[in-house]
């Protein structure tokens, strides 16, 4: 062990937002700590801690990851770890935090709407961690740069899913990345205002927006009813038909599933729901923030357009 060293674990994405579906993958971040003056491990073979921690947190995704009779127990994704792919398995936690003060982008202080410590081996690093987390959401932004940002990554994410299918409830627009997208925008557009906004869930944290009027009740109301859809469809999609759908060839067998998942009478009034879903939810992206996206980027100077 490292004398005075700890651990957490930070959960992102849908782990992170207590929104696992079948098939989700774990965003998992590791970040540790020690002492100053703890220089090296104290087994047979010290090891600097960096090292040392490294190598348990590789021991912890295989465990996690590990094959069984059953299949794979999780697929791990650590992506989203400071500098990416390209970053260490573990982080110092000073390092972590000046990560997010100087050098995240807009859409990692998004993704971190979402983290929370899942697990950690002392209440210390816990309470640390969640501190850091807590801080960097709450820091003030300017809205302009914020909402041309949020814009911008959303029309990046669609030119690379195309979103076309009618069943294509994460990536079409109107589906759950919009949802997800406004939820996450309004949260540090408003939570350094009103903090009680911020909930890694997304349904939770647009109820929060209506409590303290970031969203209209009508409109809060309308996101709510379509992120539980989506959630819905997709569950049931990945559990009946987990190769994908056949849109031309649907049997009548499926097609009553997901009514019935989607708590709908039948399977052309999901069909309606659907197309009407899709259409509402992207009036309020365009409203909540491509409208406002527009109108920033004619504030803001030229060398920050892009």
């Amino acid at each position: 062990r490292v004398p005075g060293g700890g651990l957490a674990i930070l959960a992102f994405g849908k782990l992170g937002s207590g929104e696992l579906s079948p098939t989700s993958d774990l965003d998992l971040v590791f970040v540790y700590d020690h002492p100053a003056d703890a220089e090296a491990s104290d087994g047979e073979k010290p090891l600097t801690p960096g090292v040392w921690f490294g190598r348990l947190c590789q021991r912890l995704i295989s465990a996690i990851s590990a094959p069984t009779a059953e299949g794979n127990l999780y697929e791990i994704d650590m992506r989203l770890r400071p500098s990416g792919s390209a970053g260490p398995t573990a982080s110092r936690l000073e390092s972590f935090e000046r990560y997010y003060r100087e050098e995240a982008w807009t859409w990692e202080h998004m993704a971190l709407t979402r983290a929370r410590v899942v697990a950690a081996t002392s209440q210390d690093i816990d309470y640390r961690t969640t501190a850091i987390v807590c801080a960097t959401l709450a820091r003030p932004r300017d809205p302009d740069r914020l909402v041309v940002d949020v814009a911008d990554m959303r029309l990046r994410m669609a030119g690379q899913h195309r979103g076309e299918s009618l069943w294509d409830v994460k990536h079409r627009r109107g589906g759950l990345v919009d949802i997800e997208f406004i939820a996450q925008y309004l949260q540090l557009l408003h939570g350094p205002t009103h903090p009680r906004v911020f909930a890694e869930n997304t349904a939770e944290a647009l109820g929060r927006m209506g409590a303290v009027q970031a969203l209209d009740k009508d409109d809060d109301a309308s996101l709510i009813r379509a992120l539980g859809l989506w959630w819905r469809l997709q569950d049931a999609l990945r559990l009946i038909v987990p190769s994908g759908l056949n849109e031309a060839n649907i049997p009548d067998s499926t097609r009553a599933a997901l009514a019935r998942a989607a708590t709908q009478p039948d399977f052309e009034t999901l069909i309606s729901t659907m197309e009407e879903s899709y259409e509402r939810v992207s009036v309020l992206y365009r409203r909540i923030v491509d409208d406002p996206a527009e109108e920033a980027r004619k504030r803001l100077p030229a060398s920050e357009e892009n």
